[in-house]
Order: structure tokens, then sequence, then C-alpha cells
């Protein structure tokens, strides 16, 4: 069983019960046969009983639902095991549950061939009313050498910045990391949707030195880096991308903000869509193909 709960059992933000069970695997085995020996057979005090079973590769990981800083509230996917033993010919039965943890790891990410150009925010793109407006004359590459990133490592922006003219600097630089989760239990229930901040740092404007300076036209060109560190999953600050439709709609993803502050007008807004991922590295995965505890993609299991 796989149930989705908030850390107080079954409501999030707005109040709607969103406590969810899904039934993906079922099964029954024999696990152990009484000799045929009539009369003679032995009393049976104690039986060691042992199974096994498969379990499906698309399953997402699990993760404990929690309250954060700022009202946010998470949902979580727990895991349980739950065995019925009984006797045939018999209506008694013995009822065992364990929560069950499981764990997904995927590859170092890589970077990109291409970069990904980061685009300014809804809120902050030009105004058809103004489209004049001094913020729209700011020229501005600000790139995504990965579209992926691990937990627990560095992410490095570049920007490139050409101010129109020299009354104009920058007075702070934010790099910012929002997390979104997207969970519908069902066909009745309604999306919820929660947001939280992962991290935020600042970078003052007056550190920065220009590039260059044009004399003609008086603008000024910036070229420079803002880093920050992604936190890593034993810190339960991120949760990593999370895509899954079993009868539950259940998505987790990322946005990457950069904020551009100057000292006369609105700041310059950009975004860009990231996926996180909980990744080890290939040596390691190797290691667990060698012992039967990770299967390459397409193996077909026995």
């Amino acid at each position: 069983d796989c149930e989705y709960v908030d850390e107080l059992g079954n409501t999030l933000l707005d109040d709607t019960p969103i406590s969810k069970s899904v039934t993906f695997f079922k099964r029954s085995m024999v696990l152990w046969e009484a000799p045929n020996m009539g009369n003679n057979a032995p009393a049976i005090t104690q039986l060691d009983l042992r199974f096994n079973f498969t379990l499906d590769d698309n399953l997402p990981a699990s993760f404990k639902a929690a309250y954060h800083s700022g009202g946010y509230k998470n949902g979580g996917i727990v895991y349980k095991l739950i065995a019925e033993i009984y006797a045939q010919g018999t209506t008694a039965s013995t009822n065992v549950q364990a929560e069950v943890l499981i764990n997904r790891w995927s590859l170092p990410s890589e970077k990109l061939e291409k970069p990904i150009r980061m685009i300014r925010s809804n809120h902050n793109r030009t105004d058809e009313n103004s489209p004049n407006s001094p913020i729209d004359k700011i020229k501005h590459e600000v790139l995504l050498n990965q579209s992926s990133y691990d937990m627990n490592t560095s992410i490095r922006v570049p920007i490139r910045l050409i101010l129109p003219t020299p009354r104009l600097s920058i007075k702070e630089i934010t790099i910012q990391i929002k997390e979104y989760q997207k969970l519908k239990p069902g066909l009745d229930f309604s999306e919820n949707v929660t947001t939280r901040e992962i991290l935020r740092k600042r970078f003052k404007g007056d550190k920065l030195t220009p590039l260059l300076k044009d004399p003609k036209n008086l603008s000024t060109e910036y070229l420079f880096n803002v880093d920050a560190d992604i936190p890593s999953l034993e810190e339960n600050l991120v949760t990593p991308k999370i895509e899954n439709d079993f009868n539950i709609s259940h998505r987790v993803f990322h946005k990457l903000k950069i904020k551009i502050k100057f000292n006369v007008f609105r700041e310059l807004s950009l975004e860009g869509n990231i996926e996180i991922k909980n990744s080890v590295d290939q040596g390691i995965i190797e290691l667990g193909r060698l012992k039967g505890e990770i299967y390459p993609l397409n193996h077909v299991r026995e």
C-alpha cells in the first residue's frame, strides 16, 4: 500500500482531507505445507516463513510529510507492507504491518550541449501599455548550463547585463530556488498546490566591477556569476522531482529564479524550470547491479 498523508494525518493548507491509500501490489502464495503423515505428524510450535516479490520500477521514492517555515506543509509518500497469514481450512489469521522505505537514485546530472536562456517572469514582462519602460531597455543574457542538478551540489549561473545609461547601477542580485508540489488524491478531490523556498542567496551590486563602458552611448556592460548550494537529502529541505500518476496525481518540481534590483526602477525578474535529483555515482550503481540490488533499464527480472 502507498499512503499520501500530511504530518497530522490527513490535512493540508486548505484543510481538505487528502489522505489516500492505493494498493499497487497484491498476491497470495503458499508459504508452507504440512507433510502428509497422518496422526504421526509432529506438532508445529514455530515456523520461519519467508517470501519475496518484485516491485514496479516506476514507484516514486518515499518521503516524509513535514511542516516548514512560512506555513508551508508538504504531503508525503509512505509505503506499508501488509501481510495476512492464515492456515488453510481455518478463519484464524495473523496480520502484520511494517513501514517500508523505497529509495530512488539517478545518474549524476550532465551539462547541456546548448545552454538554456532564462526568461522574464510573467509579472515582470513588458507592459503593453508602456512598451518603452526603462527596464525593457536593459539587455540581458542569463544562461543555465544544466536543466537538472544534483542534491548536495553547487549551482552557478553566468549573467551578462548591458545597462543603457550611466546613472543606472545594480543594487542587489538574488538567486532563489522554489519548490512546487501539486497533489490531487483522486477525481473527487481538488488539486492542492503548495510552494516553499528551498534557498535564497543575495549578492550586493556594489561589489561588481563593470566589464566595459561604451563612451559613445554611455552603456555599461557587466559579466559575473552567482553561486548557491543545493541542500542534501538528509537536510530535508528539498524534495527530489516526482512525476507520479497511479490513481493519484502527484508532482514535485522546481524553479530557479534570478532577481536583479537597480537603484532607479523596478527589478528584472528571470526564471527557469529545473530538475533536482537524488543522484549517486556511476561506480555505486555498477556495484549495486553486480549485487542484484539495482537493475538497468529494460532489464527483465524473473
